[in-house]
């Protein structure tokens, strides 16, 4: 998904036309989210940025920015919330 964050309504329009037909002259077929300053209000660093939620609904682990080593990264996240509630 591509995220877009433009801060004025003229700058959205213009925006999400260009965005628009980029999509359509290279036949991609994904969704597009405009933000509207929702990110800068939540506080979001960096894209990516991935939030591991426990069982009950905390966050526990927050990666933010790319990695080399994905799996090797997150898997270790991954069995830390496991072994807490004790999920197989």
């Amino acid at each position: 998904m591509s995220v877009w964050c433009p801060s004025a309504t003229t700058r959205h329009a213009i925006w999400w036309k260009t965005i628009y037909l980029s999509l359509r002259r290279n036949a991609f077929d994904f969704d597009v989210l405009m933000d509207d300053g929702y990110v800068r209000r939540a506080g979001i660093p960096a894209w990516p940025t991935t939030w591991f939620v426990d069982r009950n609904g905390y966050v526990r682990f927050v990666k933010t920015g790319n990695t080399s080593k994905l799996e090797e990264e997150f898997s270790w996240r991954v069995e830390a919330l496991r072994e807490e509630t004790g999920s197989p």
